[in-house]
């Protein structure tokens, strides 16, 4: 079975699953990306809409929600280059990649490419399970079950969310049952201690979770939207609904966007 590139180019699976093989983020590419991914926080003027953005439906220019954030930074464009800043309509099908940036990806591209099985996509990748499916078959997929160990600052990470009362899927016919998406921002040794939801000092399981990863996302109602908490915070914290398996990462990926995933030494 082959998988395809955003030209539709065929290339081998790697092992471990789909995607390329792991490669290292060029640090400097990186730090373009997430400079790009930052100057969204402390808008005041963005308006969480769930599904109804600049990027969709909306011909409002303050709409705004987890997927089109995440494509907007992996299109390179940063909060001044869009209507958020300009106030100017633009169609979403006019949205091409930011050609400033060599890394930037131009998802228009992905209607005339194939998924893996062969079929071919029914509309420009917009939701977040639908930029889950395009990432995993056209990126690299990041081992989650090890403690996120290998997790790095400029991956995307996929949650998938249940009911709280029901236990049921709330996306359960999207892609893994994605229903959000973030960016990771920052990675550092994990602290000894730290303060959880309910403002109690607990100890961290350095063996369980070695690192503390930052992510940067949209997923707050009250401007500014974007908003910055850390990956294992559900993991760790007793009274987070993660520990009912309420939300749960269902997948990271790290953007392959030509030279942003070279090799460095």
């Amino acid at each position: 079975m082959n998988v395809y590139d955003i030209s539709g180019n065929a290339y081998v699976i790697g092992q471990g699953g789909m995607g390329l093989q792991t490669k290292k983020n060029n640090s400097g590419l990186v730090t373009e990306f997430l400079a790009v991914a930052q100057s969204y926080l402390n808008r005041n003027s963005l308006e969480y809409k769930d599904g109804d953005t600049i990027m969709y439906k909306s011909t409002e220019t303050n709409g705004i929600d987890c997927s089109t954030y995440t494509w907007l930074c992996l299109m390179g464009y940063d909060y001044e280059s869009t209507p958020y800043y300009t106030h100017q309509y633009k169609n979403p099908s006019a949205w091409k990649g930011n050609t400033d940036f060599e890394w930037a990806i131009n998802p228009m591209e992905y209607k005339n490419s194939r998924y893996a099985d062969g079929s071919n996509p029914t509309e420009v990748v917009r939701v977040s399970a639908q930029i889950g499916r395009w990432m995993a078959e056209r990126s690299q997929i990041v081992p989650i079950d090890n403690g996120f160990i290998d997790v790095q600052p400029g991956d995307i990470v996929f949650w998938a969310r249940k009911d709280s009362q029901t236990g049921d899927w709330v996306r359960p016919t999207w892609y893994k049952n994605i229903n959000h998406v973030g960016i990771v921002l920052m990675k550092e040794d994990a602290p000894n201690t730290y303060v959880d939801s309910g403002g109690t000092t607990r100890n961290w399981d350095k063996t369980k979770y070695p690192y503390k990863h930052q992510i940067i996302d949209v997923r707050v109602e009250t401007p500014p939207c974007q908003t910055l908490h850390w990956l294992e915070e559900g993991q760790e914290d007793a009274t987070n609904v993660y520990l009912n398996n309420v939300n749960t990462v269902a997948m990271v990926c790290r953007p392959d966007f030509g030279a942003l995933s070279q090799s460095t030494t």
